[in-house]
């Protein structure tokens, strides 16, 4: 059986519980699956008509437009998405910024 904590005990063991809460706290908070942020991966095209349900001619359109972030390298043909820019965009709407 557990031994009772005195008045004077007390004040120790709060202080013991508080410092381990805090290291709980943290270990959490540092957890991916207790973040909201979606890990970034870079998508096809493919992939990104998957993940965002549009058909692949539709992506295209909106690259075309720039109303979707993508990312191209330089003098490449291949069309690269963020998966944390599409969630974002399908979220809030956001428009791809030319740089």
């Amino acid at each position: 059986m557990e031994k009772k904590l005195t008045l004077e005990e007390m004040p120790a063991q709060i202080s013991e519980m508080k410092a381990t809460l805090n290291v709980i706290e943290k270990l959490l908070n540092n957890h991916p699956s207790f973040k909201d942020e979606v890990p970034d991966k870079l998508l096809t095209v493919d992939e990104a008509s998957e993940f965002t349900s549009l058909a692949r001619q539709t992506i295209y359109g909106l690259v075309s437009d720039r109303k979707i972030p993508f990312v191209k390298r330089q003098n490449g043909k291949r069309l690269y998405f963020s998966k944390k820019d599409l969630r974002e965009w399908i979220l809030g709407g956001r428009n791809h910024k030319d740089k």
